[in-house]
């Protein structure tokens, strides 16, 4: 019984201050620091356990002389390293996004930089061009709709006194109808596209199929010549080439309709008869 006694009462010594601290229990003292971080890295989140279980490697000084001087404190270190370690994570983040967000208004305030200095280059060759050189649409009221003559002419209110020129270009809904032909002085008369003497070069949109667009006695719209007709698509669009000098490139015609005969046949986008108010685009420079 006192050797049992003996035994219980020296029972109590053997606590865990006496395994930390004593020297003989080194083994023990590693396992437990290991296992420790064994169980930290474990309830890490999976993103973070590769930077994480890194940084524990590269710190192995740390890791020894912790060992050495306090096991237990092994895992209260190690967590306040790595809390440390993702609140930089976390800034270095935050810091590369804050640097692409700098970059794209850098960016952004070049391509304004460009913009604003093209429109001072646009501003600048505006101011020096002549009076015969500068364009603007003038809206005019148009009669002669109803006259029997809406398949070749139409008739303004407008003439010399609204300083027209002839062979301006008169447009309904943004395409063209014709060209001012006559001017008197409070009236014009327009020759429409679909008038047999008209004659606009024209390029189709698709194809750049070019021709000279010419109106027939019925009011159809066709092309003349063109070197091969087959080339054209139907339902591609129609524009002014420009070649003449009198009309801009671009300004809508219409549409290809059909084939027949080798002849193209257009399809106009607007009607003149239903138009009460045209547009003249004034002031395009003519040919010398």
């Amino acid at each position: 019984m006192l050797l049992t006694r003996k035994k219980v009462l020296k029972t109590p010594k053997r606590t865990l201050k006496h395994i930390f601290v004593s020297p003989k229990n080194r083994g023990k003292q590693v396992l437990i620091a290991v296992c420790s971080v064994l169980i930290y890295v474990f309830f890490l989140p999976k993103t973070d356990i590769k930077s994480h279980v890194s940084d524990l490697l590269n710190d192995a000084s740390v890791l020894a002389l912790a060992t050495i001087e306090s096991p237990s404190k092994i895992l209260f270190h190690y967590k306040k390293h790595l809390n440390r370690h993702r609140r930089l994570s976390q800034d270095a983040f935050l810091l590369e996004r804050a640097l692409a967000d700098l970059k794209k208004t850098k960016n952004s305030l070049k391509a304004q930089v460009f913009e604003n200095k093209e429109l001072r280059n646009l501003l600048s060759l505006q101011n020096t061009l002549s009076p015969h050189e500068a364009t603007h649409n003038m809206t005019v009221p148009c009669f002669g709709q109803h006259s029997g003559l809406e398949k070749s002419m139409l008739f303004l209110h407008a003439g010399h006194q609204q300083n027209l020129q002839r062979f301006d270009p008169v447009l309904f809904k943004g395409a063209l109808v014709g060209q001012v032909d006559h001017i008197g002085g409070q009236t014009s008369r327009v020759l429409l596209i679909t008038n047999p003497n008209s004659r606009i070069p024209v390029i189709s949109e698709k194809s750049n199929g070019e021709g000279i667009l010419t109106g027939d006695e019925y009011g159809n719209l066709k092309l003349d010549f063109t070197n091969k007709p087959e080339s054209f698509i139907q339902g591609e669009a129609v524009f002014t080439s420009g070649v003449d000098g009198y009309l801009a490139r671009g300004l809508m015609i219409g549409h290809v309709s059909y084939l027949e005969n080798e002849t193209v046949y257009i399809k106009a986008s607007v009607n003149p008869k239903e138009a009460t108010y045209v547009q003249i685009r004034h002031g395009v420079k003519e040919n010398p």
